[in-house]
């Protein structure tokens, strides 16, 4: 019995470690920066080691992503209330995802791999994401959205506010990404840090979002939308 345990816990160390060796790897070098020969070496391991425990480089960014995708959430979720009007749950998801990016280096390579995997994936028709076996948190297109929203109003009855929301969540991640790695260019070039200037633009976004919301007949919270640095 103590062995059997001795070995899941070894397994599970070494998954570990290959999967945050390959995260700070993807940092430094990008995704398609890097290799299963890569990865072995950074994690002083053999190449048939790596294999052991994953198929492919993808095979390991996939969990990455899922782990990610799924630590986002429990993190925005947790400012939930169920007093929320809509308007309120999108400045708290908002605030999440800003948040957990800011705490948590390697989100970025989650949108890294939002980017390229996720989008070719989603493109695909056929593509079975319950399939997949390093999808261990039943993680699907679209489920994100109704997990934010869900429990405020039912998207499925309001085409025109489903496109608006998945729209404000894109536009929230796409800002995030070409900003924040920005942030020695903005402090030389315009004496602005990547948080201020990603703090300015999510308020813009926010007040439109607002807007967008009382044009369409939802009634939005008289709590400003606020960030501190």
């Amino acid at each position: 019995m103590d062995n059997k345990k001795n070995y899941e816990q070894h397994y599970m160390k070494q998954i570990e470690r290959i999967m945050e060796t390959t995260a700070e790897l993807a940092l430094e070098k990008g995704i398609d920066g890097i290799n299963i020969t890569s990865i072995a070496k950074a994690c002083h391991l053999s190449r048939p080691t790596i294999y052991r425990y994953f198929k492919t480089k993808e095979d390991i960014l996939w969990v990455i992503f899922f782990q990610e995708a799924h630590k986002m959430e429990q993190h925005i979720a947790a400012r939930f209330s169920s007093e929320d009007d809509l308007y309120l749950r999108a400045c708290k998801v908002a605030q999440g995802m800003i948040e957990f990016q800011l705490q948590n280096d390697h989100f970025i390579i989650y949108n890294d791999i939002f980017l390229s995997l996720y989008v070719k994936a989603s493109e695909d028709a056929n593509y079975r994401w319950e399939e997949q076996e390093t999808n261990i948190y039943h993680f699907r297109p679209g489920r994100t959205i109704t997990h934010l929203f869900g429990d405020v109003v039912d998207l499925d009855q309001d085409l025109q506010l489903k496109q608006t929301m998945v729209a404000f969540v894109y536009a929230i991640s796409y800002l995030m990404q070409a900003i924040l790695r920005q942030d020695e260019a903005l402090q030389v070039k315009y004496s602005i840090s990547a948080k201020t200037l990603l703090f300015k633009q999510v308020s813009w976004l926010m007040e439109g979002l607002g807007r967008e919301l009382e044009n369409m007949g939802y009634q939005t919270s008289e709590t400003p939308f606020s960030l501190s640095l």
